[in-house]
């Protein structure tokens, strides 16, 4: 196996290659990674979108990840992209000093990550051994990776984790990527998706005929002057399920407008979409859901006027509400939910 690993960054360090010759002796300790190949790219792709998880931390979002850098890496064939930047840009960003690094939970064959470094950053492990932070936050969100692709069962938070344990050689010297474990991750990729492509969505509500306002329907509380999604009168609590298989990318808190809510995505019939769920009474975990799991629960929190779900839904993977600004932009962008999928069940 070779990995071809993409390095997005606006700094130039006369020791990048020195520390990639450090991660590839990492790397292959395993005897199964023939090669790790590293590109990098110089390029200031200035201030990315963030968001704030469910701890109040700000973390990059998703789809800004995908359509600033994966989309292109994926298409020049490279394994991995990461985005590396320096512990000033992250306080600019307002991402924490202690995520130092982190990678996506989507759950595909590419590698994502970013990571928070300058080229003389280091870390002091309990044994006392000092590490270059890059070194390790590459080699430790990769880690992960292997984890998510269904490579191997190891976890790399049992051998480096936040400094305390110091065993990321083992984790590489023990790791095997056989050829049937691969055939495996990828059997269980395309039956999962074989399911998601042949399996009608369920309905997301099940009081689903409880609409207290349409699609597209005149509101002067938007910029575009129309309902940009379908509200469903339903008590505080009522869940929300996940139509078909997917994942949560983005989560708000005690938004001003939109509550506590979240971005769920998802693909039906081979097309890419994407929900916003608004008011809800909690704060939705970031993580992948299967159909028919519980995504949230209804609410009352945010600009609204009674205990309702509202949900709008966009076509593609990607959420953009300077596009939503007129009743134009809402139909070329959305879609109407209710219809959506009311018109599939039946």
């Amino acid at each position: 196996m070779i990995y071809k690993i993409l390095i997005i960054s606006k700094y130039d360090w006369k020791s990048r290659n020195l520390k990639h010759e450090a991660i590839r002796k990492l790397f292959k300790l395993c005897p199964d990674i023939e090669d790790v190949q590293f590109t990098v790219k110089k390029t200031d792709l200035g201030t990315p979108e963030t968001y704030t998880d469910k701890y109040g931390k700000q973390r990059i979002q998703e789809q800004w990840f995908e359509k600033n850098i994966s989309k292109n890496a994926k298409a020049q064939g490279f394994t991995h992209a990461g985005f590396q930047f320096s512990d000033a840009d992250g306080k600019k960003w307002g991402i924490a000093s202690g995520h130092r690094g982190l990678n996506f939970r989507d759950g595909d064959f590419f590698g994502e990550f970013w990571i928070k470094a300058i080229e003389t950053s280091t870390r002091k492990y309990s044994d006392g051994m000092v590490r270059n932070t890059y070194v390790t936050d590459v080699s430790h969100e990769v880690g992960h990776e292997i984890t998510r692709q269904g490579l191997t069962t190891m976890e790399m938070h049992d051998y480096d984790f936040q400094g305390k344990i110091n065993n990321i050689e083992t984790f590489y010297a023990q790791l095997r990527i056989t050829k049937p474990s691969i055939i495996h991750a990828l059997y269980q990729r395309i039956l999962n998706l074989k399911m998601l492509l042949m399996e009608k969505p369920m309905l997301p509500v099940q009081a689903f005929e409880k609409v207290s306002q349409h699609f597209l329907v005149p509101s002067n509380a938007y910029e575009s002057k129309v309902h940009n999604g379908t509200d469903w009168a339903v008590p505080i609590g009522t869940p929300v399920y996940a139509p078909l298989n997917g994942y949560i990318s983005t989560v708000f808190k005690n938004h001003k407008s939109l509550g506590n809510a979240c971005y769920f995505h998802f693909k039906c019939e081979g097309n890419d979409y994407s929900m916003r769920v608004l008011h809800l009474s909690k704060v939705p975990i970031i993580r992948t859901y299967l159909k028919g799991e519980i995504i949230g629960y209804s609410g009352n929190t945010g600009q609204s006027k009674g205990p309702h779900v509202h949900i709008d839904l966009w076509k593609g993977n990607f959420i953009n509400t300077a596009l939503i600004r007129s009743k134009q932009g809402v139909m070329a962008n959305l879609i109407d939910p209710y219809k959506f999928f009311k018109g599939i069940n039946t």
